[in-house]
């Protein structure tokens, strides 16, 4: 019951509510039900009248239209007494043809749409409705119960209600596949279903005649529901637009036998009819309520899309949805414009989350191995054992500066490649143009002819030519022109300035750092070493945060050396030519500066993520502590009151390293009146063990002796003090 189909379920109440009034089951067999009529009903979906609609659109909806058939009817295998052909005796003869059936209700039996006839309750009541109407109270029961009960006190309790209540409206629902369900079915009974379907689309037809009466115009009708605008004296407001359907509602009502009820679902302003199923808009459920974006059948609901398809299509529509419905049609789409344009600009600038380009498809068995979809190629080159219509998650890249148009086939790899450094980046210009422009025109086709050129035009992405940046003002730089850590522009600046920015850049890295560590250990309930065993966390947004920290602060640690040798050896130097080899007090030897100063960024991380398939420069151990551990901030080591001994001064709160060592060397320069030279022991070297959340650590400083000759020198000597943080383990 628990894990099979629906029809287990409806089977097992059912069985319970047949053997109290002395019936059976019956089990057909193969023959039976090959001898049984074939199905003819269908359920009335009309093609929608496509558009943009800014006058409010008015959404009606029966209340459990198929359980309310059978119960107001009394459609059931105990009291169908079988079919009428030709009750009205008219011959299809010619142009004659029988005239369309339609429900009557006699003293003693019903004839349904399909010629079905049922007898009446005074009779005898049939299983199915009985069954059915305890299901539809019980349910009625458990929503009012809700209602009592605050989701903020008790979300406990409210979530088993609320998925009591939608097993009971799925059971409900369910019943009448189990009658016409004629190839796996246990009881199957064609005259039943199609009387069902039959009788439900002639009560939807009925509906809509009365609305065209009424004045209203029907753009839409599927299975239950129908879209309809009102007329042109309600068509001014949204509240005019809810009086107007209340009252629709109820004269429909008044025309159908208890329990069908057709209820107004909501008012939408404005609205998007697409296709068939496939519609949107900013829907009130009440005159007063705030509006509530609102979907069906678009990329914003479906799963075999990527959230940014999803989140950019939303955007997209509720720019539009959100102007003035009053205003002409084309402020709308200018609205939505100007949406989508800053959603490439996001793109290409890198602004949106790596977890937002995740695909997460399923996967089924025996492809043909030419023609692997990604997800099956993605699980293939990981050795996944998947199982039937199993997910697994990639994303789509491309080499820094590749541009060659490879299949897709062999540009998805696995999310967490990206990560690493394999020189690979997100293929930003797939997902516009075969993502993005293609969800956005199916929706807004009615409208626009060509979104690609609507949204892109004058866009030009930026060129790529590798993953290098100014170390200060992040300006993308062209190591084939020779630029390596700065642009021409801060070429042009003060070192000091220079030096300085740089350095804020390096601390904003290290508290990003920690503070995503702080965000898994808080998730892993302080385990740190549980919060760095998340390897496939796809779905978490700080994953790849904390996974790029480390090596954003690395880099920026690397600026800071070669801006350091830059500013030693002469700042004019040309970016062509190696830096001057000088000792340092950071973590990085004078090999690795000088290696560091003809290889990318990326070779140099390579053993931090152990990749085998790419050649990794050889790095440190004190260099690979920076990419597994969090800085202890100065305020909260054990050395605290050391510090502040050696400093003379006492550090507060809000006070960083740079500024401490910079007051105690203006301290120190006051003092001493000539000036010329000072000599400042920045550090005293300390060792001990300490433990934070069960992982032991310890904390080494280093002596230098720094000779300056004024405070812009001590400025841009900022770079030789580091606090490391060694991983015993």
């Amino acid at each position: 019951v628990l894990t099979r189909g629906s029809q287990y379920r409806v089977e097992c109440i059912l069985h319970r509510a047949a053997s109290r009034t002395g019936f059976g089951l019956v089990s057909s067999s193969k023959a039976q039900v090959k001898a049984q009529p074939a199905l003819e009903g269908v359920p009335m979906v009309l093609e929608p009248r496509s558009g943009y609609y800014r006058t409010p659109t008015i959404i009606l909806d029966f209340q459990s239209l198929y359980p309310s058939i059978i119960i107001a009817y009394n459609m059931c295998f105990s009291t169908c007494l079988g079919r009428v052909e030709h009750q009205d005796l008219t011959v299809a003869l010619g142009t004659q043809r029988d005239k369309p059936y339609t429900v009557t209700m006699d003293d003693n039996v019903v004839v349904a749409a399909n010629g079905a006839v049922f007898v009446q309750p005074s009779c005898r009541v049939g299983i199915l409705p009985r069954m059915l109407h305890e299901v539809l109270q019980t349910r009625f029961m458990v929503k009012r119960a809700m209602k009592s009960v605050n989701s903020g006190d008790s979300p406990a309790l409210y979530r088993i209600m609320d998925a009591r209540q939608l097993g009971l409206k799925l059971l409900a629902n369910v019943t009448y596949g189990y009658a016409g369900a004629s190839y796996s079915g246990r009881m199957p009974c064609s005259e039943l279903a199609d009387a069902i379907v039959m009788t439900a689309r002639r009560t939807l037809q009925h509906a809509m005649s009365v609305a065209e009466d009424m004045g209203a115009t029907v753009f839409y009708g599927d299975t239950d529901s129908m879209f309809i605008r009102p007329p042109v004296d309600h068509c001014g407001s949204v509240e005019s637009a809810f009086e107007f359907g209340r009252h629709l509602a109820d004269c429909v009502t008044s025309a159908n036998p208890w329990p069908v009820k057709l209820q107004l679902e909501k008012v939408c302003m404005p609205c998007v009819l697409v296709s068939k199923k496939r519609y949107c808009g900013w829907a009130y459920e009440h005159p007063k309520a705030s509006p509530q974006f609102f979907a069906k059948g678009i990329e914003t609901v479906r799963r075999d899309s990527c959230p940014f398809t999803a989140n950019s299509v939303r955007a997209v529509l509720e720019a539009m949805f959100r102007t003035d419905p009053r205003a002409d049609e084309a402020l709308h789409l200018e609205a939505g414009r100007r949406a989508g344009r800053d959603i490439i600009r996001r793109a290409f600038n890198g602004e949106i989350s790596k977890v937002d380009f995740i695909f997460q498809n399923q996967v089924r068995l025996n492809y043909r191995s030419k023609n692997l979809p990604p997800a099956a190629h993605v699980a293939l080159i990981q050795g996944l054992d998947t199982g039937y219509k199993e997910r697994v998650a990639y994303v789509v890249a491309r080499r820094v500066g590749d541009r060659s148009n490879l299949k897709l086939q062999d540009r998805v790899v696995p999310p967490y490649r990206l990560l690493g450094p394999r020189g690979l980046v997100l293929d930003v210009n797939y997902y516009l143009t075969k993502q993005f422009f293609p969800a956005v025109q199916r929706v807004l086709a009615p409208i626009v002819p060509n979104v690609a050129e609507w949204l892109s035009e004058n866009i030009q992405p930026p060129e790529g030519v590798g993953s290098l940046e100014c170390c200060t003002c992040h300006i993308q730089l062209d190591h084939r022109q020779g630029q390596r850590w700065l642009c021409d522009s801060c070429l042009e600046r003060s070192p000091p300035d220079v030096v300085y920015t740089a350095n804020e850049r390096a601390r904003q890295c290290e508290a990003k750092c920690r503070a995503s560590r702080l965000v898994c250990m808080q998730c892993t309930e302080g385990s740190l070493m549980m919060a760095t065993g998340c390897s496939d966390a796809y779905h978490c947004q700080n994953y790849f945060i904390r996974s790029a920290a480390p090596i954003a602060e690395l880099r920026a640690r690397r600026y800071l050396v070669e801006l350091d040798n830059r500013l030693a050896s002469g700042w004019d130097l040309p970016h062509s030519q190696s830096s001057s080899k000088r000792a340092s007090t950071t973590a990085l030897t004078e090999a690795q500066i000088s290696q560091g100063s003809l290889l990318d960024d990326d070779d140099m991380l390579g053993d931090i993520f152990g990749d085998p398939d790419f050649d990794a420069v050889d790095i440190q151990p004190e260099e690979a502590v920076l990419c597994n551990e969090p800085e202890i901030p100065v305020e909260q080591s054990p050395f605290r009151e050391e510090f502040d001994d050696l400093l003379g001064l006492d550090v507060c709160s809000d006070f960083s390293i740079e500024e401490a060592w910079l007051s105690g060397y203006r301290q120190e320069h006051q003092d001493s009146h000539d000036g010329d030279e000072v000599l400042l022991a920045s550090w005293g070297s300390h060792a001990a063990d300490s433990t934070l959340d069960g992982v032991q650590e310890s904390t080494s400083d280093v002596i230098d002796s720094i000779s300056l000759s004024d405070e812009e020198g001590a400025r841009s000597s900022i770079s030789d003090v580091s606090i490391e943080i060694i991983d015993c383990d």
